[in-house]
């Protein structure tokens, strides 16, 4: 049960951090660029599962924006495979530039 609380705790966070990201560049992404310097779900290593930046790159995309994605851990191709597992094409909006490509 705590664990539940946790989760949903965490999901209102991100949401709300992107949503305040949005707020705050005129409420609207619509081809601004914007850059997440870390992808991976703990410091220091390449394991992006069920990573909050996941979810932020996915709304930014929705909004418009381009997104680039910088992790010197993480490996482009984790990158994609999680980015494609919430319905991100690699066609959309978003460069993963990987230390590790």
């Amino acid at each position: 049960m705590a664990e539940i609380k946790v989760n949903r705790l965490n999901e209102f966070q991100t949401s709300r951090f992107a949503n305040l990201v949005v707020k705050t560049l005129f409420n609207t992404l619509k081809a601004k660029k914007i850059a997440l310097f870390g992808f991976a779900f703990k410091k220091n290593t390449g394991d992006v599962r069920e990573s909050a930046a996941i979810r932020m790159a996915k709304t930014f995309v929705l909004e418009g924006a381009v997104v680039n994605i910088y992790d010197p851990k993480a490996q482009k191709d984790t990158i994609w495979q999680a980015l494609q597992g919430v319905g991100i094409s690699c066609a959309q909006r978003i460069n993963p530039n990987s230390a590790n490509t």
